[in-house]
């Protein structure tokens, strides 16, 4: 598996995305095609044209698995604050400009990340999916 992070290399922790949103197909698995749009920060609406699972390789070298859209249009994968939250994580500040998300029942760090000006920035990469066995249809 080789990794894939947004243009300039960053994966963002947004605080209004509703789910986790990541350009490339390729990061996908047990993906499923579907038709339904968006709305980002600025008013644009942006296609979700699938959605399905990837792996995301943190800073420690531990790989999560989480359910995302994949939405082609974005400039950068985004991580939902609020998903995280809701899977019993907390943000904890560890320094001027660092952070982590704590999985409160066993207190390990999920991920860390910094704030690069006024955006937080997760130390991760995200993998690529390899290729989905194709499932051969079932002759009687």
């Amino acid at each position: 598996m080789s990794s894939r992070e947004g243009k300039n290399g960053l994966i963002l922790l947004d605080s209004g995305c509703s789910d986790h949103m990541i350009p490339t197909r390729s990061s996908f698995f047990n993906y499923a095609p579907m038709k339904s749009s968006v709305e980002i920060a600025d008013g644009q609406k942006l296609q979700i044209v699938g959605s399905g699972h990837i792996k995301i390789k943190n800073s420690f070298g531990q790989v999560h698995t989480l359910k995302a859209l994949h939405v082609p249009d974005l400039s950068h994968p985004l991580i939902s604050f609020g998903r995280l939250f809701l899977k019993n994580c907390d943000f904890v500040r560890q320094g001027p400009t660092s952070f982590a998300f704590v999985d409160v029942s066993s207190s390990a760090k999920l991920f860390t990340g910094i704030v690069e000006g006024k955006i937080l920035a997760i130390a991760a990469q995200i993998l690529d999916s390899p290729g989905e066995p194709v499932i051969p249809a079932h002759k009687h």
